[in-house]
């Protein structure tokens, strides 16, 4: 059975959400990306505002939208994949703990500051009694939450036939500092210099991202989710090819079918290189591409990257500004690979819809 993307939308540092096709061109930021928010009275009351904190307001409309886009009522399930969570509130209350020295709390930044916030909240909106999950697997995280809607649509269940999955993550100021200082991060770095202002540290991101997913063919479909697998350090290069070789066969594909492949670069030197090299020893002859210059460096970016192919296929055309080489294949098959300093690995296989 064939898992097909019905909707998306996407609430990036670039003009993305609600946007009917790719953006002509990219915004650009020094150090840390932020998102371009909407008009969140669109979808709140004021007064409701004032008590939501920046992840469960951009979730919740990012979400919202998705399901109107799908022409649904509400989802089936819901699928949540963090990194960090709600890390402004979680940064309130450890700060509020220091302040009053751990005596009496308020327990509302708490009670937001916890992983499963955005998914309850989206179930609350839309009345959705269904299956709510989280998952926070660091970088695996979005690919986590994927995997298992992918096999929940897969499954045939009479029950649940639209799964709404997303990646969501934020990038405060002092989580900026903290991992800036520790050169995770780099306060300098622009994202319109990444491919050649190269150094420790990448460009910091956030967004957030969601999908409807389901099996019903229809010509408003994005593409098809073919497969996707992740896994956690491999030994070597040769490891790293034997299991995309592994993946690629699995799918009865070769290399050479693969029409355009996205990678992580960041403007970390290290990292950056891992990406060329493979590149150059699995797919010399695919269009190879990057979307961390659009979105930033951030635990469940691929999920930005995966809004980001969808379109490109069904639009027909990858944009000049994701381009690292080989601009010249129509994106049919579209493959996604992320590493994390080689703890984990993904990869992620979209194609055009079969009918």
């Amino acid at each position: 059975m064939a898992v097909f993307i019905r909707a998306t939308q996407s609430i990036s540092p670039q003009n993305t959400f609600l946007a009917e096709k790719l953006p002509s061109a990219l915004l650009y930021y020094t150090g840390r990306m932020t998102s371009v928010l909407p008009d969140f009275k669109n979808y709140y009351p004021a007064i409701l505002l004032r008590r939501m904190n920046y992840v469960i307001k951009t979730g919740n409309a990012c979400a919202i939208e998705t399901v109107k886009a799908a022409q649904l009522e509400k989802p089936d399930a819901i699928i949540v994949g963090t990194g960090l969570g709600c890390v402004e509130d979680t940064e309130k209350f450890l700060n509020s703990m220091l302040e009053r020295n751990e005596g009496l709390l308020t327990p509302t930044t708490f009670i937001q500051s916890i992983h499963n916030t955005v998914g309850g909240n989206i179930a609350l909106h839309h009345k959705s009694n269904g299956y709510n999950l989280v998952y926070a697997h660091k970088t695996i995280s979005f690919e986590s939450a994927l995997m298992d809607a992918f096999l929940l649509v897969k499954e045939n269940d009479a029950d649940v036939k639209n799964v709404l999955v997303g990646g969501v993550d934020e990038i405060t100021p002092e989580n900026f500092k903290i991992k800036a200082d520790a050169h995770i991060f780099r306060y300098d770095v622009s994202n319109e210099n990444i491919l050649h202002d190269k150094a420790q540290g990448s460009v910091a991101g956030e967004g957030i991202t969601f999908f409807m997913l389901n099996s019903s063919v229809s010509k408003d479909n994005f593409a098809e989710i073919v497969e996707l697998d992740f896994t956690y350090r491999l030994a070597n290069n040769e490891a790293v090819d034997a299991w995309i070789l592994n993946f690629l066969e699995r799918n009865n594909i070769s290399a050479n079918d693969i029409d355009v492949v996205f990678v992580g670069i960041n403007g970390d030197k290290e990292n950056d290189a891992v990406y060329e090299e493979f590149l150059s020893r699995n797919f010399a002859t695919a269009s190879h591409a990057m979307y961390k210059n659009m979105c930033g460096e951030y635990d469940t970016a691929t999920s930005f990257a995966m809004w980001f192919s969808a379109h490109c296929i069904k639009e027909g055309i990858v944009p000049e500004y994701a381009f690292l080489k080989n601009a010249h294949r129509k994106p049919r098959k579209i493959l996604i690979y992320n590493q994390d300093n080689n703890s984990n690995h993904s990869i992620i296989l979209l194609s055009e819809c079969s009918n």
